[in-house]
């Protein structure tokens, strides 16, 4: 008799695998379609954005343009004034390093005599 309960015990053993087997196959179908179906709503939603911000792009204004013309024309400005500077100011550092006064400065004369 126990051998018996025993065989009904492995049948409902095989049986309860066999669901659970199945429930486990169902739910990886789901999460697959529904993976699926997520991948298609991001495809279509990342196209509207992106025609969205395609069209939101625009070419460079007339006042950017004539803003980036006054830039280079003020780095142009810059640059000359550099070049026409540079070679005053070379003559103008090189007479400071190279001038020395010999007079001893007041600060520095003591009486040493008394020492």
């Amino acid at each position: 008799m126990s051998e018996k309960r025993l065989n009904s015990l492995a049948i409902a053993e095989q049986k309860a695998a066999e669901i659970v087997k199945k429930a486990s196959e169902r739910k990886q179908k789901l999460l697959d379609e529904a993976s699926a179906a997520a991948d298609k709503e991001i495809a279509v939603l990342r196209e509207k954005y992106q025609r969205e911000f395609e069209s939101k792009t625009y070419d460079i204004t007339k006042e950017e343009q004539e803003q980036a013309v006054l830039t280079q024309r003020d780095i142009e400005e810059v640059t000359r004034q550099y070049e026409s500077n540079a070679a005053a100011c070379m003559d103008m550092m090189l007479a400071r390093i190279t001038k020395v006064d010999l007079k001893v400065s007041r600060n520095v004369k003591a009486d040493f005599s008394k020492l």
